[in-house]
């Protein structure tokens, strides 16, 4: 089911979305990697437990630098801690285009 980031609600816990948007910002924590997916509607998370997730989702989020659109499918799950009260565990991410990088201009700074 395609969804935006804002439209995750209760309902759509344990359930399997589609989501597609820019990534915002990544965290990487050696075996937990975190990626803050942004659309027109909000920021979801998307998290990425090593010992969870398939080897090739994990090790593509290597790839994938802030502000390339990418699409992930994967299971909702609530968590009061992550942006909107909920997060992403994937089954697959695709990049749909990589940005340049480093940015020419850094969207997060104040310029």
């Amino acid at each position: 089911m395609r969804k935006f980031a804002g439209d995750i609600t209760e309902k759509d816990d344990g359930k399997e979305i589609t989501l597609k948007g820019w990534v915002h910002e990544i965290r990487d924590l050696g075996g937990l990697r975190f990626i803050l997916l942004r659309d027109r509607e909000g920021i979801v998370q998307i998290v990425l437990p090593k010992k969870k997730v398939r080897r090739e989702v994990f090790n593509i989020t290597k790839e994938i630098s802030r502000e390339s659109v990418i699409e992930v499918r994967g299971s909702v799950k609530r968590e009061e801690k992550a942006p909107g009260g909920f997060e992403i565990l994937p089954s697959e991410i695709r990049v749909i285009n990589r940005s340049l990088s480093p940015l020419l201009l850094e969207v997060t700074e104040k310029v």
